[in-house]
């Protein structure tokens, strides 16, 4: 191997983690996410990772490891015939990401609130990326 293959990975992954890298994961989650694909999506959590959805119009949700997150992952795949979120801006930091999403997804069912299935739901957001181990350990939406 290389010298500086070896000093790369000693020091760099020692201090930080590549933001090419966490990027990618982050839109690997976005990609599966709009697709519905919920064991791709927990591939990339922690296994004691922490979801948090932080909503104005419906409260908020709070998940602590996989198992629960995917609970809720798959709860939500039974609201929407379809999603898509879109990154409209990225804010790179050391082991961390937050994204300005774009959100917009018709709705599958009735919703408590008054929207109906059909409904096409429109949001803005952001949310908050923070990884361990070359994987998704936190994830915080705010919409």
């Amino acid at each position: 191997m290389p010298l500086f293959r070896v000093i790369y990975e000693r020091v760099f992954w020692r201090y930080g983690m590549d933001q090419d890298f966490l990027k990618k994961l982050v839109v690997e989650f976005i990609q599966y996410y709009n697709s519905f694909e919920i064991d791709k999506m927990m591939d990339l959590f922690t296994d004691d990772c922490i979801f948090e959805n932080i909503s104005n119009s419906s409260g908020s949700i709070r998940c602590h490891g996989k198992q629960e997150l995917r609970s809720v992952a798959a709860q939500s795949v039974m609201l929407f015939n379809d999603r898509k979120q879109t990154v409209t801006n990225w804010i790179l930091g050391k082991d961390k990401i937050a994204v300005e999403i774009d959100y917009v997804a018709t709705l599958a069912t009735n919703l408590p609130n008054g929207l109906k299935a059909g409904d096409l739901l429109r949001l803005k957001g952001v949310s908050i990326y923070e990884f361990r181990d070359r994987k998704i350990k936190r994830l915080i939406d705010f919409s």
